[in-house]
């Protein structure tokens, strides 16, 4: 659907697609849709600031492209720090983000932020870990000041933290916390995190303090043999123990398994349903 809107846009102007499906198939979409002038493959913001400036296609990093039928993938650009990426400018949007759910709107303000790149663990599963060429990104983070300016430009209540792993660095974590009970923002914040976390009470009480409600935990396995082989360096007691720390406090706690890992049977992979 996507692909034929784009054979369908009218006149001779470039077109650059970007994004994760497009980095994939970078090369099949110049081969099939001639309509597309080149491919944004990976991070973009830098990329797309050389093409509207002007930048011959050629000197531009990360970047496939179309030369007199052949097509060509420049080098991959180097990795940015988190803290060049501009805030969002939300003003300019043409609709507002609600919070659904299959289908059924709830008419809540919903919006997302990001505060660090990447992470430094090595899941073997994790198909964030490595970027479009295959290189390992390095966890990036912007400041506890950078968050707390675009946590207060937002409108909706209802923030959604989108970081691979926001609790790498815990002493930025609880300055983020504390700058936003500082500012008394009161934003319902939900984030993804490891287990770990469990592990830091005075984190625990200043982030429910700040606003999270709602903590995502990738648990993978009820198996210490299967956590093992997929390299999360947790153990199934471990997960209980956090779990108890949990508890003590008013968290809605949600976690993810992978049914089907490799290795198990049948059995096994049921044993996460008691779990």
């Amino acid at each position: 659907e996507v692909c034929e809107f784009i054979r369908s846009i009218p006149g001779t102007n470039p077109v650059i697609v970007g994004g994760r499906c497009a980095t994939d198939r970078a090369v099949r979409l110049l081969e099939e849709i001639p309509r597309v002038s080149a491919v944004v493959c990976g991070d973009g913001h830098q990329t797309i600031k050389e093409l509207a400036g002007g930048t011959p296609y050629k000197e531009i990093a990360g970047l496939a492209w179309r030369l007199n039928g052949r097509i060509i993938k420049n080098k991959g650009r180097s990795h940015s720090h988190i803290e060049e990426l501009a805030t969002p400018n939300r003003s300019l949007r043409k609709r507002n983000y609600t919070v659904r759910l299959e289908g059924l709107n709830f008419g809540i303000p919903f919006d997302v932020v990001m505060t660090s790149w990447g992470c430094p663990f090595k899941c073997k599963f994790c198909a964030l870990r490595l970027d479009a060429y295959g290189r390992r990104r390095p966890w990036s983070a912007r400041s506890p000041e950078s968050v707390l300016e675009e946590f207060s430009q937002i409108k909706s209540r209802w923030i959604g933290i989108i970081d691979e792993n926001c609790f790498v660095d815990i002493g930025r974590a609880e300055r983020i916390c504390e700058l936003l009970i500082k500012e008394g923002l009161r934003k319902t914040i939900g984030v993804q995190a490891r287990v770990s976390v469990a592990k830091y009470p005075s984190l625990l009480k200043k982030m429910w303090k700040a606003g999270f409600r709602v903590l995502s935990f990738g648990i993978e396995s009820a198996r210490d043999r299967t956590l093992d082989i997929l390299d999360k360096r947790i153990t199934v007691s471990e997960v209980i123990s956090s779990f108890d720390t949990l508890r003590r406090h008013r968290f809605m706690t949600n976690g993810y398994f992978i049914v089907g890992n490799i290795g198990e049977t049948k059995a096994q992979m049921l044993e996460i349903l008691p779990f």
